[in-house]
């Protein structure tokens, strides 16, 4: 498994800029599992269910391949979030 310390690291220090709960453990567990799921060319798509603040989505995402899909889902945003201002 091709492992790129820098890229890691680089990903780690977005991260802190972002509000959200993601471990820098949880990071990690993410990114082995992800890297072993592409080098082992077992496709699938992703769900989050929870989003919050997308700390852990902008990982996912950074791993996604492009024939995978993303889904992002927190069922605890309000609709009125979304609308146009009057």
């Amino acid at each position: 498994m091709d492992f790129n310390r820098r890229a890691f690291r680089d990903k780690g220090r977005q991260l802190k800029k972002i509000n959200g709960f993601f471990s820098p453990q949880s990071h990690a567990f993410w990114d082995l599992l992800l890297r072993w799921q592409k080098d082992h060319m077992a496709p699938g798509h992703l769900v989050e269910i929870g989003v919050w603040k997308g700390k852990s989505s902008s990982v996912l995402a950074s791993l996604k391949r492009d024939e995978e899909q993303l889904h992002m889902i927190d069922p605890g945003l309000k609709e009125e979030r979304f609308r146009e201002p009057s």
